[in-house]
Order: structure tokens, then C-alpha cells, then sequence
């Protein structure tokens, strides 16, 4: 004596910090692969810690090392993925505090003080962790279309029709990030190029006044305000 024991005695779901269930956190592992993650789910974890000693004074002395951090719940922060670089902060809050005294034969005798600690830690149970490539490239098609066109028409890739033969794709974007290699955590801008589909050999380009549309089979330069 003294001695100190702690045991895990239930654990429950905590619907006050519940986060929508369908966001995700990010994390770059690597200039390959990025792991994603779904929100973990909340739980509360109840904790018992017993302190066992022969003297009144040998139990005060160690509760005074404890006590004094719980007003009533103690902060820590931990990492708890580390794959995933979240860090979150995790309250243990004391519940109660209780003595109970046993005694071997009469009052006289040999007797055992126990200090009796109810702890609960706001914690989290986590899902899987995924990993998927990074996304370098943005392709969007723009389209002229007639009013004879309704939502639920379906386009057809090959063609770039929609519908009726008066819609096509007249022109396709791609936005690239400049350097193509950057990481999350860099500088980096971005290229973008469009390309009119109506001449092939056509080319916008982006100038610092906007985008200058140039065609070798034209005589003419088209000018987009950015």
C-alpha cells in the first residue's frame, strides 16, 4: 500500500456531438495519394479509478495530485490518426469522488481506505481510412442547345449531342494546377485551356486582359472578358 487501479466500465453513444455523417476529413499522406476519412462517431467512455491505502492521510495526499486538474473535466489534445494529421481535443471530466473504509476483524484492527473515482472521457470511435488519387485535372463542356431539350435528356459522349441534333458541344475546358505536381500544402496557380470544338485547330487563351480566342482558319480574334 498505496495502490492505484483504473477499469473501463461502459461506454454510450453521445447524440449532442453528432456531425453530419456524410463529411469527410482530408489529409495529404504523400506527393501520391491522399486519405480521406469520415467524421468520427461520438462516444462516451466511463472510467473507475480506485485508490487503495492503509492511512487517511497516504489517500488525501494522492488525491491532491489529481484533483486539482479537473475543474470538473480536464482538456487533452490528442492525434488520434495520425495518417490523418486530426487532432482533436479530449475532455475527461470527474464525476464523483467516493471513500469507503473496510476493516479486518474489529476497529482496531487492520483496515483498508478506498478512494473511489468516476471518470468519463468524450471520445470517439473512428471509421476506416481511405486512400484515392489526387484530382490534377478539371474537364467541363459547354453546349448551345434548343428549348425542344428537357432535363431529362441524356448526352451522348461520343457525339456531344443532347437530344436534337442543334445541340453539340461548342467548347471544352481543362484547368490543370501549374506546377502539375504541386502538393496541398504548396503554392501553385492554375493553367486553364479551352478548346472550341466547332475548329479544331482553335485555341483560347488566357492573357492577363482575359481570354483571347485564336483560330488559324479565321481572320478574326475573339475576346472573352475573364
Amino acid at each position: 500500500m498505496p495502490r492505484i487501479s483504473f477499469e473501463m466500465t461502459g461506454l454510450s453513444y453521445d447524440s449532442s456531438r453528432k456531425q453530419i455523417s456524410f463529411t469527410r476529413n482530408f489529409s495529404a499522406n504523400n506527393s501520391i495519394k491522399l486519405n480521406s476519412q469520415f467524421v468520427p462517431i461520438p462516444y462516451n467512455f466511463d472510467f473507475s479509478l480506485s485508490i487503495y491505502t492503509r492511512n487517511t492521510e497516504d489517500g488525501t495526499q494522492i488525491l491532491e495530485q489529481i484533483l486539482p486538474f479537473f475543474t470538473p473535466d480536464f482538456n487533452v489534445t490528442v492525434n488520434f490518426i495520425p495518417t490523418m494529421s486530426q487532432k482533436y481535443d479530449l475532455p475527461i471530466i470527474l464525476n464523483s469522488v467516493n471513500t469507503t473504509t473496510d476493516y479486518e476483524g474489529d476497529m482496531m484492527s487492520t483496515r483498508l481506505i478506498t478512494w473511489d473515482l468516476e471518470f468519463t472521457a468524450k471520445g470517439y470511435i473512428w471509421p476506416l481510412v481511405e486512400s484515392s488519387s489526387y484530382i490534377r485535372q478539371s474537364n467541363t463542356n459547354l453546349y448551345i442547345t434548343d428549348n425542344t431539350v428537357t432535363p431529362n435528356d441524356v448526352a451522348n459522349i461520343d457525339t456531344g449531342y443532347i437530344g436534337t441534333a442543334n445541340t453539340q458541344i461548342v467548347t471544352e475546358s481543362k484547368i490543370t494546377p501549374n506546377p502539375i505536381d504541386a502538393l496541398p500544402d504548396d503554392e501553385f496557380g492554375f493553367s486553364e485551356e479551352f478548346i472550341n470544338q466547332n475548329e479544331p485547330e482553335a485555341i483560347i487563351m488566357l492573357t492577363e486582359d482575359g481570354y483571347e480566342l485564336l483560330t488559324e482558319d479565321s481572320n478574326y480574334t475573339l475576346t472573352l472578358e475573364s
